[in-house]
């Protein structure tokens, strides 16, 4: 049997910086994931949490047929959360007349 000559220099150099940049693709691309779910639960949990926070004052109301002229918006509970959020109840076919507003500003100056 005739024994193969060694692999060259460039051979060897090629693989391994082929190697080596895998590893670091994947060791980023995992790291990368890792954050990003983080930040994706973080997030989903703080908008569900402020969601709850907004509705907790309509949510506590008597429930009737009509809901509460805009005026009563200022007796509703208020709510201890962030206040990113501002609700509105609509009656479209008078309109789209509001009914109810909630949230740390009107809802008419955001729509």
């Amino acid at each position: 049997m005739k024994a193969s000559a060694p692999p060259s220099i460039r051979a060897r150099l090629t693989r391994a910086l082929l190697v080596s940049s895998l590893l670091w693709i994947f060791a980023v691309a995992a790291a990368a994931w890792l954050a990003v779910h983080d930040e994706v639960d973080e997030l989903l949990d703080d908008t569900l949490q402020a969601a709850a926070e907004g509705l907790r004052g309509p949510l506590s109301q008597p429930a009737t047929a009509e809901p509460p002229p805009a005026s009563v918006a200022g007796s509703l509970p208020a709510t201890t959360g962030s206040g990113r959020f501002a609700w509105q109840v609509v009656d479209y076919p008078a309109g789209g007349e509001a009914k109810l507003e909630i949230g740390r500003a009107s809802c008419r100056e955001r729509v």
